[in-house]
C-alpha cells in the first residue's frame, strides 16, 4: 500500500483500501499510510484521508483496546492533552465552537459512519 500524503475522494479511498493487506490493521501502520498532524507517546492525531467535512480528523491510540476503561492513566491523560491541542488548532483555524467527539467501536467490515460495507 502506497503512503498517502494527500486527501482522497471516497472513490480514491475505496480503491486505495482494496490494496490493503486484510491481515493487517489499517491504522497500525500509521507512519506509512496516514497524514500525521501530531504524535505523542500513546496517541496520534491524523487527518482523515477521505474526510466527511473539511476538518475531519482522528485521535488514534497506538495500541489496540476496545473500551475507554481499557486505557491506562497515562494513555487517558495523553488523550486529553492531544484533544486539547487539536481543539486549539481548530480554534486557530476559525472552526466553530461545536465539535463531535465519540468512541467508535467497529466490527471488521461495517462502517457505522457511512452505513456501508468497506470494500473487499
Amino acid at each position: 500500500m502506497a503512503r498517502q500524503t494527500k486527501l482522497l475522494t471516497r472513490e480514491e479511498y475505496d480503491s486505495w483500501m482494496k490494496e490493503a493487506d486484510p491481515e493487517k490493521c489499517f491504522f497500525c501502520d500509521w507512519p506509512h499510510n496516514q497524514i500525521v498532524l501530531k504524535e505523542g507517546n500513546n496517541w496520534v492525531w491524523i487527518a482523515n484521508l477521505s474526510p466527511y467535512w473539511k476538518y475531519h480528523t482522528l485521535l488514534m491510540p497506538k495500541r489496540h483496546f476496545v473500551e475507554v476503561t481499557d486505557m491506562s492513566i497515562m494513555e487517558m491523560g495523553e488523550m486529553l492533552e492531544m484533544y486539547k491541542y487539536a481543539l486549539g488548532k481548530f480554534r486557530e483555524a476559525g472552526v466553530g465552537k461545536k465539535y463531535v467527539v465519540f468512541w467508535r467501536k467497529r466490527d471488521d467490515r461495517f462502517d457505522s459512519i457511512s452505513k456501508s460495507i468497506r470494500p473487499d
